[in-house]
């Protein structure tokens, strides 16, 4: 794989995390619909109702649980080969010249596409752990509430 080739593998791992981050985004909203749709049934005493809505707010947490774990390995992935490129690029192909890959430029491109500015670098950096806390803290989240939901059941 030439420098190119391997520019436009990273692309295309950007773009997939992109819509793994979209579809993260709708489950949210679903999620919030249905956490609310599960209290309304509560205050009105439909308690039927209500465990249907929780199993699937449960559910649609549970895949967003997986899709953040995915969407971090993608980006752990995506750094691993950003940081791969400039040695694919001195290897060059077949004994030809190597092709030259300008290291700022390239983190340019990769920020303008993952949507940001250049110059924004710290602000990606930022994003990217933000990000990351705020999954890890539902996942927390989550995990307290099943571990609740078990002392219960055996309590």
């Amino acid at each position: 794989m030439n420098a190119a080739e391997a520019k436009e593998y990273i692309l295309q791992h950007i773009i997939s995390l992109k819509l793994i981050r979209k579809e993260m985004e709708e489950l949210g909203e679903n999620l919030s619909k249905w956490n609310v749709r599960t209290e309304l049934a509560r205050s009105k005493g439909e308690t039927g109702l209500a465990l249907e809505a929780k199993k699937e707010a449960d559910r649609l947490q549970a895949l967003r649980i997986k899709l953040s774990g995915d969407a971090e390995e993608l980006q752990n992935a995506i750094d691993s080969m950003i940081q791969q490129l400039p040695g694919i690029a001195r290897q060059g192909q077949g004994g030809t010249e190597p092709e030259t890959v300008d290291p700022v430029m390239l983190e340019q491109e990769l920020l303008m596409a993952q949507g940001y500015l250049p110059g924004d670098e710290k602000k990606a950096e930022t994003d990217r752990i933000m990000k990351k806390l705020e999954a890890d803290t539902i996942a927390e989240i989550e995990l307290a509430k099943l571990k609740k939901k078990a002392e219960n059941k055996n309590g």
